[in-house]
């Protein structure tokens, strides 16, 4: 930890003060006060950021019977069942189920998931792909229910009104996006009815006018583990980005019980806003 200049730090009056409190217990004017506040701060225990890792979430998608897919990378999808199973490797790659036909609104085209229509089935979708979303399902009055998890990264341009749908799996309600590689948003999605939780494995880049009400969790790469197919970025997103418009409404309303979700509760301490 190394501060610079003279920080006011410890209170929400050094963000919102109309008063015009006094604020000098918050403030770090002297070279003293900034090596006693970096001393003591530098040795606060650390939070390991969970693994990200989409090959977790890849048997409770299997296993999760109807409106849950897995999206193969040869263009197929699969469903799982009691009499046909599906098998999952910690590589991410499932093999096995029952094959069926594409869910409405998804096509396959070089190698690639994608959703480019103004309508698409709602659902449970695990691509060992990657996926991009250049269409509008869903509206205000029925926003699409889908939780998209990808082996690969996913890439959302079109302006869809989206929840996470709500699944039988506990470990997969409350959750948005899962990627094993970057997430990419750069339309106008609407995310903001219920809380849900978007966990990236690599970076984000954010910008148009998207509105988002939940947590995101971007691991830049890390913690990695042995055998990760993607241990840097592969769709140009080389570092995490927020520009645009974006409404991002923080919430843990809503619980995240899944593999890539933390082990300690989030909460608020402050909050600061960046331009």
């Amino acid at each position: 930890m190394d501060i610079d200049g003279n920080p006011c730090i410890g209170s929400a009056l050094c963000i919102n003060n109309p008063l015009k409190l006094d604020l000098d217990l918050f403030k770090l004017d002297s070279t003293a006060e900034r090596d006693a506040y970096e001393t003591a701060n530098s040795s606060a225990p650390t939070y390991t950021i969970p693994t990200i890792n989409p090959a977790d979430y890849a048997p409770l998608v299997a296993g999760g019977g109807s409106n849950h897919y897995i999206l193969n990378d040869d263009g197929t999808v699969t469903q799982g069942g009691t009499e046909t199973i599906i098998n999952c490797g910690s590589d991410g790659l499932c093999t096995g189920g029952t094959t069926v036909a594409a869910p409405t609104g998804w096509t396959f085209a070089s190698g690639e998931w994608k959703v480019t229509g103004s309508s698409a089935a709602n659902g449970v979708f695990y691509a060992e792909s990657k996926v991009e979303i250049s269409g509008s399902p869903g509206s205000d009055a029925s926003p699409w229910q889908a939780t998209i998890i990808a082996r690969d990264s996913i890439k959302v341009s079109g302006n869809p009104d989206i929840k996470p749908y709500l699944s039988a799996t506990a470990e997969l309600q409350n959750t948005l996006f899962v990627t094993g590689n970057d997430l990419e948003i750069s339309g106008n999605m609407e995310a903001n009815y219920a809380g849900g939780a978007i966990l990236v494995h690599e970076q984000i880049k954010i910008s148009g006018n998207p509105k988002i009400n939940g947590w995101i969790i971007a691991g830049d790469g890390r913690p990695t583990w042995s055998g990760d197919p993607f241990p840097t970025a592969s769709v140009g997103v080389t570092m995490n980005e927020i520009s645009g418009n974006a409404e991002i409404t923080y919430s843990c309303d809503t619980s995240c019980s899944g593999p890539g979700c933390p082990s300690m509760t989030i909460s608020t301490v402050s909050w600061s806003q960046k331009f």
